[in-house]
């Protein structure tokens, strides 16, 4: 910045001038701060003079440390200003376009945040003593403090603020303030009168839809319906989304408080409005609310049944607009009509977040609706239909909070209902209530069913789980699902299975080394579908019928992974040591030569395997080393990470990406110290697993936290970075202190 200083004038009044030259649509920004004397021919560039005391050497400093390509000149003379204002006014301005930043208008680089911040920090920690104490003009301090506020606001710093009633002094003293001093005090404030009155004073300063929202919803909940009405209406164009249908909802339901249908009516927007979930509710369904509170049910009846036939966004608003239009049909007596819609109604959806209306008591409606539709004379199906429906209801209702005694009561009237036992709706929230009521066989059971007999892409989460349930339903799993699925359900069923469980029943097995039921599943597998869902667990089958003594089947097995998955030393190694089993030697060392080829040479296993088929080759007896429980493309094992002591560190076997569930973390730990020398290696471990940002934060720290309790067990020292909670310490964080709490270990 080209800046000019004038020597000192020793005039009458020992003056100090300086000039900025600032652009004019900053000067505009800052009008009423600063007189402004116009602009300086024809440039785009306008003067500015500001009037202060003489100030110090140091003082210039501050004013002038800012660098810019924009030649500035700044007046300096006489005393209108106090001294700290006139330093922090020319401060910011200075730096207002330091790296084409406008402190004004646009967001901080970050040079810029700090200078400003350091500086604001100091200055007010001085400035604090300045506020209305009588020993500062009324003026100069408001515009101080003003300021502050207005770039705590742009640093996103915290000082140390003088108390916050000296800001509301600044509030009640002037008619208009900056737009980010509104928005300091009115984030600030919690006495929600004073609230309102700020958020009154800034939307008729800048009508923002902040303040705005804030009024209509206080106005709202204390029903002043007409207040509302008066303040919603003129200002309905800056309402953003997703606000407009929920305030919207409000206006009508204002109209609907103070009985003015003819108001309404006239005052309903002609395109709908759309929610803040996505759907779209038209205006017939809104003239069909008018009509129906009014009183005029068959004039309801037709704008809800156009509603509906209108409606393109299906399920929720449908279901909704459905409720209102049986209830006019009910209202007018024609119980026929209505007994004729029971099939429309549909449960809520487990798959997705089901929205049902707010407003217009839809919920009371609703359940109102059941309950006369059940005083009906109906059939069995029907019946059965609003048993249902009312039964889905007590889930819905508790869809974040779903307690025992919720789910005891949602069991006990599914169970009544009859005809439903293959909808995948009504077997989800039956397995759901099994969860809470912790009946967790039941649980399985159901959800296998719901998966079974579920929509194509549909995905829902399902709470039930194979490892809580029993041994005795996991050894007649297999017998379950091919009776009570398979034999109805077909291949359908089963390719619903396979996409959606069965993956987990095999890696529950796998951990649990329950080989013969692997063998089992395998077998359905190939009897009711094929391999191509189940690719990953090539290994997994051939290493289970290895162990079931099926040797024929085991080397099929490996050999597929072979031609689907392509060589990798693991398999290489397990195949050699089958085919010397069966006394085809050749073939064996055929085989782990390539296995050690394509191992990193430091594979202890595979080292003393080859050593013994190739140095002894006279050697016919089975093996005394097992083969490897994993290859390097399978899934985490109980076996996955090996401590070789001829190599002296802890062999890495499996994948880090494989490494993803908090279940696995448990068979890791044990795994990894079984000696305290295997402590470093977890750190390196958790090294390689934070490279992977698809490994949970909850798996890591639940690794983390083990992994200190033994760390601690082997005598470090608790240090002030102890877990604490996921918000605190994440894998990012963690792994650095965990490599010095293990050297402290070490050095021990």
């Amino acid at each position: 910045m080209n800046m000019t200083h004038s020597t000192k004038n020793k005039g009458e009044d020992s003056l100090v001038t300086a000039d900025v030259l600032l652009p004019t649509d900053i000067l505009e920004e800052i009008r009423g701060f600063f007189p402004v004397d116009g602009t300086k021919g024809k440039t785009t560039y306008g003067i500015l003079s500001v009037k202060i005391n003489e100030i110090s050497a140091e003082e210039k400093e501050v004013i002038y440390e800012g660098k810019n390509k924009f030649s500035r000149i700044v007046n300096i003379h006489e005393d209108s200003y106090s001294r700290e204002e006139v330093i922090f006014y020319t401060y910011l301005l200075l730096h207002s376009q330091d790296d084409l930043w406008s402190i004004f208008n646009s967001s901080p680089s970050a040079r810029d945040k700090s200078n400003l911040s350091d500086f604001c920090h100091d200055f007010f920690s001085k400035a604090k003593d300045y506020t209305y104490k009588g020993d500062r003009g009324e003026f100069s301090n408001k515009r101080i403090f003003e300021m502050f506020l207005y770039c705590s606001v742009k640093t996103g710093e915290e000082y140390d603020l003088p108390p916050f009633e000296e800001y509301w002094r600044i509030f009640t003293s002037r008619d208009v303030l900056l737009p980010t001093t509104y928005e300091l005090l009115f984030a600030n404030e919690n006495n929600s009168i004073r609230k309102e009155a700020v958020a009154q004073k800034a939307f008729a300063h800048q009508r923002d839809f902040t303040y705005l929202r804030y009024l209509l919803e206080q106005l709202f909940s204390r029903r002043d319906f007409k207040g509302y009405i008066d303040l919603y209406l003129p200002n309905a164009d800056i309402i953003t989304f997703p606000w407009q249908f929920t305030l919207y909802c409000n206006l009508i339901e204002s109209y609907l408080a103070l009985k003015d249908f003819e108001a309404l009516k006239k005052n309903l927007v002609k395109e709908g409005v759309r929610t803040d979930f996505g759907g779209y509710y038209g205006r017939e369904f809104f003239e069909g609310i008018a009509t129906y509170f009014e009183g005029k049910y068959s004039d309801a009846e037709i704008s809800f049944k156009q509603a509906v036939l209108l409606d393109v966004e299906g399920r929720d608003l449908t279901r909704c607009t459905t409720i209102f239009y049986i209830s006019s049909l009910l209202k007018q007596k024609k119980n026929d009509e209505a007994r004729a819609h029971i099939f429309d109604l549909k449960p809520r959806e487990p798959h997705v977040e089901n929205y049902d209306l707010e407003n217009f008591g839809y919920k009371e409606i609703e359940k109102e609706v059941i309950k006369e539709l059940k005083k009906l004379d109906v059939s069995d199906d029907p019946k059965n239909t609003l048993e249902f429906y009312e039964a889905s209801l007590l889930y819905s209702e508790s869809w974040h909070y779903f307690d025992k005694d919720t789910a005891l009561l949602l069991v006990k009237k599914l169970k009544e209902v009859r005809g439903y036992e293959n909808d995948y709706t009504y077997n989800y929230f039956l397995s759901e209530g099994y969860v809470k009521l912790s009946a967790y066989d039941k649980a399985y059971y159901t959800m296998l069913k719901s998966i079974a007999c579920q929509k194509e892409d549909v995905y829902p989460s399902y709470s039930a789980e194979i490892s809580k349930t029993s041994y005795d339903l996991q050894v007649g799993l297999i017998g379950f699902i091919r009776k009570q699925i398979l034999l109805s359900g077909g291949s359908k069923a089963f390719t619903s299975l396979a996409e959606n469980e069965l993956q987990n029943v095999i890696n529950h097995w796998w951990e649990e080394k329950k080989y013969t039921l692997l063998i089992e599943l395998c077998n359905l597998i190939i009897e009711y579908g094929s391999l191509d869902y189940f690719g990953n667990y090539l290994f997994e089958f051939a290493y289970s019928f290895k162990e079931a003594g099926e040797i024929d089947e085991a080397k099929d097995y490996y050999e597929l992974y072979i031609q689907k998955k392509g060589e990798n030393s693991s398999v290489l190694n397990n195949l050699a040591i089958i085919y010397e089993q069966v006394g085809n030697l050749k073939k064996a060392k055929e085989l782990i030569k390539k296995a050690y080829d394509l191992s990193d040479k430091n594979d202890g296993v595979i080292n003393r395997n080859r050593k013994r088929l190739i140095d002894d080759s006279k050697s016919k007896k089975t093996p005394s080393i097992p083969e490897k429980k994993t290859s390097e493309d399978t899934h985490l094992t109980a076996d996955f990470l090996e401590y070789d002591p001829e190599y002296g560190k802890l062999l890495y076997r499996g994948r880090e990406q494989m490494v993803r569930s908090s279940k696995m973390m448990p068979i890791v730990l044990k795994e990894l110290f079984e000696k305290p020398e295997n402590t470093k290696n977890a750190v390196d471990l958790l090294e390689k697993l934070g490279m992977d940002t698809t490994t949970s934060n909850r798996s890591m720290l639940d690794c983390i936290r083990q992994i200190n309790k033994k760390i601690k067990n082997l005598g470090a020292k608790d240090d002030p970075f102890a877990y604490r909670s996921d918000k605190v310490l994440t894998k990012e964080t963690y792994i650095p202190l965990l490599r010095i709490k293990v050297s402290k270990v070490e050095s021990k």
